[in-house]
C-alpha cells in the first residue's frame, strides 16, 4: 500500500509540472503581451496579474514589465530570456488566443 501511495504521488507531482519553457530573444513587449523570437519563430505572450518578471544581476530580483522594455530596448538582440507558461489541468494557460506567462526570465546564456 505504502508503494502505491508513493507512486501515486510522484504521478501526482508530473501531472502537475506541465509548464513549458520557453527560451529565446526578446524583442517587444506591448501593453501586456511581450514577443519573443524563439528561434525562427516569433511567439507572442501574454501577461495578467500573476505574472512574474524577474531578472538582473540575482535571477530573484523582481522587475516590471516596463524594466523588461528597458532591458529590451538597451540589450537588443543579446535580450535573452526565459518565458515559462501558466497551466491548467494540463494545457496552456491563453488569454486572447496568447499562452499566458507565468514567469519571464531576464538575462542569461541563452542559445
Amino acid at each position: 500500500m505504502r508503494k502505491f501511495l508513493c507512486c501515486l504521488f510522484a504521478f501526482a507531482i508530473c501531472a502537475v509540472s506541465f509548464a513549458k519553457d520557453y527560451e529565446g530573444v526578446a524583442t517587444k513587449v506591448d501593453g501586456d503581451k511581450v514577443t519573443v523570437k524563439v528561434g525562427d519563430k516569433e511567439m507572442v505572450f501574454s501577461t495578467n496579474a500573476d505574472t512574474k518578471v524577474v531578472g538582473g544581476a540575482k535571477k530573484d530580483t523582481a522587475a516590471s514589465l516596463e524594466t523588461l522594455a528597458k532591458f529590451i530596448e538597451k540589450a537588443g538582440e543579446k535580450a535573452k530570456v526565459k518565458v515559462t507558461t501558466a497551466e491548467k489541468d494540463g494545457k496552456e494557460v491563453e488569454k486572447d488566443g496568447k499562452p499566458v506567462a507565468a514567469t519571464i526570465t531576464a538575462g542569461g546564456k541563452g542559445k
